[in-house]
C-alpha cells in the first residue's frame, strides 16, 4: 500500500506518486450522494455559475493526507436544507476516506438552487 510519501507499508521502498484526476472525486460525490432523497448535485456542464466557478476556483493544497472537495447540489423544494447538506458532507467524506489514502477529507456543499422532487430526477 503507498503511503504518501510513496512510501511502501510492506517491502522496499518504491518511489513515485499516487494522484487522482479531478473527474475521480466527482464520480466519488456523485455514488455517494446519489442515495440521499432530497438532494441532487448540480449536473456536470449545466453551466451554473456557481458550478463553473467552483470549478476553476484557485485552491490551496489541503496538506498531505489531507483533501478538501467542493459539491456543488440542488435540494428539493421543501425539504430542510442544513441536515441534507451534513448528509451529504458525511457520505462524501466517508467515500473518499475508503477508495483513497486521503484520512482528513472537507466537504464544503455550495447550495445552487433547488427543484422540484415530483420533476424528473435528471442526471
Amino acid at each position: 500500500m503507498l503511503g504518501d510519501a510513496g512510501s511502501s507499508a510492506r517491502g522496499p521502498l518504491i518511489r513515485g506518486r499516487l494522484t487522482y484526476a479531478p473527474p475521480v472525486f466527482e464520480k466519488i460525490a456523485r455514488q455517494a450522494t446519489a442515495g440521499i432523497d432530497g438532494l441532487r448535485m448540480e449536473p456536470p456542464g449545466s453551466g451554473n455559475l456557481l458550478e463553473r466557478f467552483l470549478l476553476w476556483m484557485p485552491r490551496l493544497p489541503a496538506g498531505r493526507g489531507r483533501r478538501r472537495q467542493e459539491l456543488s447540489v440542488q435540494v428539493a423544494w421543501g425539504w430542510r436544507i442544513p441536515e441534507l447538506a451534513r448528509r451529504a458532507q458525511a457520505a462524501v467524506a466517508r467515500e473518499i476516506q475508503r477508495l483513497t489514502h486521503y484520512d482528513r477529507v472537507t466537504v464544503n456543499v455550495h447550495v445552487s438552487g433547488t427543484f422540484n422532487p415530483d420533476e424528473d430526477r435528471g442526471p
